[in-house]
């Protein structure tokens, strides 16, 4: 991974925040004490979700057994298998003016997630998954929201595509500090995935790495 597609949450929204409105300021008026508090908590569950979409990467390619737990502490942490994504939320106890769309803290592209478009990405070019980052506002306080989510990527010599595939075992939802147990259980062939455009367009196969996500 190359270190210029990470950029610290911490900066993009602080100064995104002062500067993105006339007379807005996320810290306005805050001690200098609990604005550091504030900027602390954003780097802890950065850290968290950085390292859980590394791990959950690592464990993918080492094959099948292979498997890790990774901690992760919020306010909310859940599971959306159809999406293929885990969203992690905190609240913070400062307001905020306004709003922010969301934004990749690791990653270049949207292509094929969530908050993007596209069938898929290009194997070699984009990252099997990404972390993706929103800010919300409130009255008293506000909250961010991540995704560690993963997309199909086409190889543009064979025509086939790949995906690391999220398997939930237990619940999907958990609060507090979080074991999220990743085990790697194989890979499955879908012979008829069918894609819209470009070098996998048509019916292809598709392999996914089935990692089975547990929360403890």
């Amino acid at each position: 991974m190359m270190k210029g597609q990470t950029q610290a949450v911490t900066a993009v929204l602080i100064t995104g925040i002062v500067m993105g409105g006339v007379g807005s300021a996320y810290f306005w008026g805050v001690p200098m004490l609990e604005k550091r508090e504030i900027e602390q908590e954003i780097t802890s569950t950065e850290d968290d979700v950085l390292n859980l979409r590394d791990q959950i990467v690592s464990v993918s390619r080492e094959g099948e057994g292979a498997s890790t737990t990774v901690t992760v502490d919020a306010d909310s942490i859940s599971l959306e298998p159809n999406d293929e994504y885990i969203q992690v939320n905190n609240e913070l106890d400062q307001s905020a003016e306004q709003g922010f769309t969301w934004s990749l803290l690791e990653g270049s592209s949207t292509q094929n997630i969530s908050v993007g478009a596209g069938d898929y990405g290009i194997q070699g070019e984009e990252l099997p998954g990404v972390v993706a980052y929103q800010s919300i506002a409130g009255e008293g306080s506000s909250e961010i929201n991540y995704r560690v989510e993963f997309r199909n990527l086409c190889s543009t010599n064979t025509g086939e595509l790949s995906k690391i595939d999220l398997v939930p075992s237990g619940q999907d939802r958990a609060s507090g500090e979080v074991q999220i147990q990743v085990s790697n259980q194989g890979e499955q062939v879908d012979n008829n995935v069918v894609m819209s455009e470009g070098a996998c367009e048509g019916r292809t196969s598709r392999t996914n790495t089935q990692l089975q996500i547990s929360f403890q």
